[in-house]
């Protein structure tokens, strides 16, 4: 079983996001103010990518950060692995319980503090109806 790491963005491409300085990292240009207004991020879902890693000691703890991505090298383009769990995607808009389920227990408290979740449900969650949201294969870089 593949280990999990994670950093969290703000979602926006601003000129001056983290967001957009990493997807411009990984996708080996910038947005242009037109593809950066346009861009669907669930586009990413099921997109390889390398993570830079690097390591921080804090209270005697050793802590693993994601330090940037970069496109995949050419020689791994065709021998990527098969995904190890199926793909998803949580939206705070049209959101889905059975999804929310799923996640690990801290996943679920980072979605449960985030300042969309308080405005929009104010703490308290009703399950609405099953979105049909679909993703097309392309990746749009």
């Amino acid at each position: 079983m593949p280990m999990t790491i994670s950093k969290s963005y703000t979602v926006s491409l601003h000129e001056k996001s983290v967001l957009r300085k990493d997807l411009a990292a990984w996708r080996g240009k910038d947005f242009t103010d037109e593809e950066a207004k346009g861009f669907d991020i669930s586009k990413l879902i099921g997109a390889y990518c390398m993570v830079n890693v690097t390591t921080s000691e804090s209270n005697g703890k050793t802590y693993s950060n994601v330090a940037g991505l970069t496109p995949l090298p050419g020689a791994l383009k065709n021998s990527k692995p098969a995904p190890v769990h199926e793909h998803v995607i949580f939206n705070l808009d049209a959101p889905d319980l059975r999804v929310f389920d799923k996640f690990h227990e801290k996943l679920q408290d980072a979605i449960k503090r985030s300042p969309e979740w308080a405005q929009k449900y104010g703490g308290g969650f009703t399950e609405p109806a099953a979105s049909g949201a679909s993703i097309d294969e392309d990746i749009p870089f």
